[in-house]
């Protein structure tokens, strides 16, 4: 390969990671939600209503899934510095969060801060395993 071609592809990877992050993101909540909807299915109340944890448990654990997928992969995109580049994904999803937290805490949205807990568990997780990925040299 040609050091133009290289070089191009590398400036190419560095702006994909966040659309990427984000597109890993709706993939991994969206994912995560259908799987467990369809696999539920079944087992579905009379009623419809399918209890607690298909009206609320499943987007809390959604949206965690999609915090670790929008670290974890977004990380992967990158060319280089791979570990700061998931260091630098988790303070985004940590500001985010953080910011969600203090208005939803404010309109006594305890749901919602619920799920931006779940997200900022997710980030934290992503991170953690990737440090071990790294020291374990899976990577």
């Amino acid at each position: 390969m040609t050091p133009m071609k290289e070089k191009t592809i590398i400036i190419l990877r560095w702006i994909a990671v966040v659309p990427g992050a984000i597109a890993a993101y709706l993939i991994g909540y969206n994912l995560s939600k259908w799987t467990y909807r369809f696999s539920m299915y079944a087992f579905v109340s009379s009623t419809g209503d399918g209890g607690w944890f298909n009206k609320y448990g499943i987007e809390v654990l959604s949206t965690g899934i999609g915090a670790f997928c929008f670290v974890h992969f977004g990380s992967k995109i990158a060319p280089r510095f791979t570990k700061e580049t998931c260091f630098w994904l988790m303070i985004i999803e940590l500001v985010m969060g953080g910011g969600i937290l203090f208005f939803n805490m404010m309109k006594s949205e305890w749901y919602l801060s619920v799920q931006v807990v779940a997200l900022i568990i997710g980030a934290i997780v992503a991170y953690k395993s990737y440090e071990d990925e790294v020291r374990e040299g899976i990577q």
